[in-house]
């Protein structure tokens, strides 16, 4: 169904997250740089050099050792890789469909939070198919085959 994608990812990472019993903001890397590329308007290389540096500061050792070149290598790919997927290639037109991962795990979240004592929670989150959740026509048309699956 159309609009699905926020809630695949979102039910993906929650399941995910409770698996390794840690939450954890999903997508954040892809937030940051959807949001160099749309709102500050910084090309490709200036969000790698951002990224570099903010994967740097989040790996800096506390006991002052030196970086082997392998850490470095490693930190370069995963910048490379991640600005790629924010460009999906193109170099200059960001793709926002990876905020799908952030914004979907918020929502399940709160779906979750709001309906944590309702019997049926795990047959909406689990048994919805490819649908949307929080969208009302596709709510009833997955109403309507669950009465019919049961006539």
């Amino acid at each position: 169904m159309p609009n699905n994608e926020e809630i695949d990812e979102g039910i993906a990472k929650c399941c995910e997250q409770a698996l390794d019993k840690k939450y954890e903001d999903a997508g954040i890397e892809h937030y940051i740089n959807i949001g160099l590329a749309n709102f500050s308007g910084k090309n490709f290389r200036e969000i790698y050099e951002i990224n570099q540096k903010l994967l740097h500061l989040q790996e800096i050792n506390p006991d002052n050792s030196p970086e082997d070149a392998a850490a470095i290598k490693k930190r370069q790919k995963k910048c490379f890789n991640d600005v790629v997927r924010c460009f999906r290639g193109t170099a200059e037109l960001p793709n926002n469909k990876d905020l799908a991962y952030y914004n979907g795990a918020n929502k399940v979240w709160q779906y979750i939070e709001k309906n944590i004592d309702n019997p049926e929670l795990m047959d909406t989150l689990f048994l919805s198919g490819k649908t949307n959740i929080f969208d009302k026509s596709q709510e009833q048309l997955l109403y309507e085959s669950r009465i019919s699956a049961k006539a």
